[in-house]
């Protein structure tokens, strides 16, 4: 009985969890639209700006993969609400195909913005990927 009590009344769990990939080619100084929606669950993924928006208070993380098309680097960053939390990038000199990952782990609030800001070269499709997945609700400071 307290099982199913605690099961039936317990915490409710908020399920939260996107993946994306980019079809096509999109060169773009603003955040990349990943417009190929595999995963949306919580419909926190806006795949008209390529913003994730936050619905449910907690510690996410996100990953992301970009590739150049006909450049020698390749640099994204990871933002959120405006500020730029982390910087991915890689230089290897010679116009092939560059890619850079990235992973990260963030506190967010309900409405807080998350995406992958572009810096003005060709992405090339179809290796470029954002995802995000919410791991814990209601953490302590």
């Amino acid at each position: 009985m307290i099982k199913c009590m605690y099961l039936c009344l317990g915490e409710s769990r908020k399920e939260v969890a996107f993946f994306a990939t980019l079809l096509g080619h999109t060169t773009t100084s603003s955040a990349i639209v990943f417009n190929n929606v595999i995963t949306n669950i919580g419909g926190g993924y806006n795949i008209r700006d390529g913003t994730f928006h936050c619905p449910t208070p907690g510690l996410y993380l996100f990953s992301s993969t970009l590739t150049a098309s006909g450049s020698a680097y390749v640099v994204g960053h990871l933002m959120k609400n405006q500020k730029q939390v982390a910087r991915f990038h890689e230089n290897i000199n010679v116009r092939y195909y560059p890619s850079a990952s990235l992973t990260a782990v963030l506190r967010l609030t309900t409405g807080d913005k998350v995406w992958i800001k572009g810096y003005g070269i060709r992405y090339y499709s179809p290796d470029n990927a954002f995802t995000g997945v919410l791991i814990k609700t209601n953490i302590k400071k």
